[in-house]
């Protein structure tokens, strides 16, 4: 049997066959996405452009061709990907607003602002949502820096209304520190302020049934946040022991909390114990010059919250310089630098509802492995994870300066 030799005019068609394949292998990966060999799904809009980095126009075909001849190697893990970008990418909806009333089932009427995106998601793409409750003496249009960007995100957020604790309190009193003081006395323990955090819960499981405006949200990602006494109403639902000893508020129904600048009532050997049944993840903000303007709770003590918390992840955010008017809309003695406050603020609540609340692989791999975030070097943040679905056999801690 003769063997026939291999000709240079041989190697002129492969050649022109492998130059074929590559002019086509970019037409079809550019033009049609879908023909890439990297086209799975992942949790979250725009995850998966993050999962591997971008690509340039070379890395494309070769990744196809590979694909093609089965040699394409899994993914290690995130990789070429900042916070910044993440939540960059992740701003896309626009927002509305809304008024809403509803009657509690002991027939009290409360209501709020709703914050929430547009356009409707996809059917089989439920919104989640979030319940804000504000501090004492600021008011919900305070926070509406935190409504458009949670809804930005895809978070129907409701910012309540509170007139009895809210800025009326004060503006426009002859006396405004005596007044916030006794209204504090009286509203102080946080309990009705749970209370109407409840029945938001409820209304939004009534528009949700009903098909009214909470049509839209998951009902398994409801979750709750506050500020100052808003946020103790909010600790309170999520399981905290109640300061007054009354009974217990707490609402199985939310599946994550945030603090700003939650008051403490106890001393630290009792904190573990007063938390204890805190379970859902939990980011704390606070500022280093956070003393409470009428409680006395002093910037130190407002990590005792986050030190005690022991079974799920939990972040704590402290900024630099920040005090305890820093969150809301400050009426007196307005600072150059809460503009840069709101901002961080609302990045780091953003990047934890997309990862806590809405599954978004990305960014809740961003979070965790301490990406940059904030463009001022306004604030430090330490994290504790603990949950066992994010990370198993190791619990990480680590302290970092943005």
């Amino acid at each position: 049997m003769s063997v026939k030799k291999r000709t240079s005019c041989d190697c002129g068609v492969f050649v022109k066959v492998l130059w074929r394949v590559l002019f086509f292998s970019v037409f079809f990966s550019s033009v049609f996405p879908c023909f890439s060999a990297d086209n799975r799904q992942w949790d979250g809009p725009y995850a998966r452009e993050f999962q591997r980095g971008p690509e340039t126009i070379i890395e494309r075909p070769l990744r196809l061709i590979s694909g093609v001849f089965g040699t394409v190697t899994p993914d290690s893990g995130v990789v070429n990907v900042s916070r910044t970008d993440v939540y960059e990418a992740r701003t896309q909806f626009q927002t509305q607003e809304k008024n809403v009333f509803w009657r509690s089932r002991n027939g009290e009427e409360y209501s709020a602002i709703v914050f929430y995106p547009t356009p409707t998601p996809p059917l089989g793409t439920p919104f989640s949502a979030v319940i804000f409750s504000h501090g004492l003496g600021t008011s919900a249009e305070d926070f509406s820096y935190l409504g458009r960007a949670w809804a930005s995100r895809g978070v129907v957020t409701l910012l309540l209304r509170h007139p009895n604790s809210d800025s009326s309190v004060w503006r426009g009193k002859v006396r405004p520190m005596s007044n916030l003081k006794e209204a504090y006395r009286k509203y102080w323990s946080g309990r009705d302020r749970a209370v109407e955090i409840s029945s938001a819960i409820d209304f939004i499981y009534t528009s949700h049934r009903d098909g009214g405006l909470m049509r839209t949200v998951d009902l398994g990602r409801i979750a709750v946040a506050g500020n100052d006494l808003g946020a103790l109403g909010a600790l309170l639902v999520a399981g905290q022991l109640p300061p007054d000893n009354g009974p217990s508020l707490y609402d199985p129904r939310i599946s994550a909390v945030l603090a700003l600048s939650p008051p403490i009532f106890c001393e630290p050997e009792q904190g573990p114990e007063v938390y204890a049944r805190i379970s859902v993840p939990l980011m704390v903000i606070s500022g280093t010059r956070d003393d409470g303007v009428v409680g006395n709770t002093k910037a130190s003590q407002r990590r005792l919250l986050y030190d005690s918390v022991k079974s799920n992840d939990r972040y704590l955010v402290v900024l630099k310089g920040g005090d305890h008017r820093v969150y809301g809309g400050r009426r007196m003695a307005q600072q150059s630098s809460d503009s840069s406050f709101h901002e961080t603020i609302s990045r780091e609540t953003s990047d934890y509802w997309s990862a806590y609340l809405q599954g978004d692989y990305a960014v809740l791999t961003s979070l965790r492995n301490d990406g940059f975030v904030s463009p001022f070097n306004n604030a430090t943040v330490e994290k504790t994870l603990r949950s066992p679905f994010y990370q198993t056999n190791n619990v990480d801690s680590v302290v970092r300066n943005r």
